[in-house]
């Protein structure tokens, strides 16, 4: 269940949880062989009429909805990098799509999924817009490292939100789990291993040893994350929370200048068709 142990970008409460969730499928015997989880895409043509894939045609736009959290590799129960970037690769060199627009609404995810995105970046040939419900840590990164500049929208002006600029980690411990089973793990290393599996077992022997080598190593992913922000929005405001975790509705989220109008979807697309 290596899903658990990892870096994340989102809250501590969406964390506990996306766990429970993870942790409940493996209990209850969900595998991973059943369909991969795509993320939605859906088409429009120039007069943002719904079309279905087989009948696009030159000027269509592709709408990607990231919903939810985000992992690194295909699994039947997230999103995944893995599969969205595939889908946004097809959609960038796909000649008959105009525009790409993101429709997110997501609580963030594993740390280790952004890389593929800001890869995807550096060679993407479409113009792409963002429409956001809720993009909380790495969704809030997401569209920072594929939006154009001007282009991210709070979906509404109610309950649309971003944020949680910052990182975490989490371990939950097996132990009495385990032992009620009666099963009970007896570790082993040599002496040439004394740094194998530290953190872990920091945790057991000195917890806040433990915890201070892992803000320690937390620290870097917190500082990229700023830094991606203030380069993808150089006018963004470094008011109490902004850069460092706070989440905020769409008001104060154009107020610190995170985001660049309230727009529907539909009303977003068609002043998108009205700009190119």
């Amino acid at each position: 269940m290596d899903i658990l142990f990892d870096n994340y970008l989102m809250s501590d409460e969406d964390y506990k949880r996306f766990a429970a969730t993870t942790i409940e499928r493996f209990r209850l015997g969900h595998s991973d062989t059943a369909k991969m989880r795509y993320a939605p895409v859906t088409f429009m043509d120039e007069n943002l009429k719904a079309i279905a894939k087989e009948d696009i045609t030159e000027g269509t736009t592709a709408i990607v909805s990231l919903r939810g959290g985000m992992i690194c590799y295909a699994n039947n129960w997230y999103q995944s990098a893995e599969l969205v970037i595939s889908q946004l690769d097809y959609l960038n060199n796909n000649d008959n799509i105009d525009s790409i627009v993101l429709e997110i609404d997501g609580f963030g995810g594993q740390a280790s999924a952004i890389p593929m995105f800001i890869d995807f970046a550096s060679r993407k040939r479409k113009p792409i817009i963002s429409v956001i419900s809720s993009a909380y840590s790495l969704h809030y990164w997401i569209a920072c490292a594929l939006t154009d500049p001007g282009k991210m929208y709070m979906a509404n002006n109610i309950t649309a939100g971003v944020g949680s600029i910052g990182a975490m980690t989490s371990f939950a411990r097996f132990t009495e789990y385990f032992k009620r089973l009666g099963i009970e793990f007896f570790d082993v290393y040599p002496d040439e291993s004394i740094h194998k599996n530290e953190i872990s077992r920091l945790i057991e022997e000195d917890p806040e040893k433990a915890v201070k080598k892992l803000k320690e190593e937390l620290k870097p992913l917190a500082i990229a994350f700023q830094d991606a922000v203030k380069t993808a929005r150089p006018n963004i405001k470094d008011a109490t929370g902004v850069l460092t975790g706070g989440v905020f509705r769409a008001k104060d989220a154009l107020k610190y200048n995170m985001a660049d109008g309230v727009y529907t979807l539909q009303q977003a697309i068609a002043l998108q068709d009205l700009e190119f």
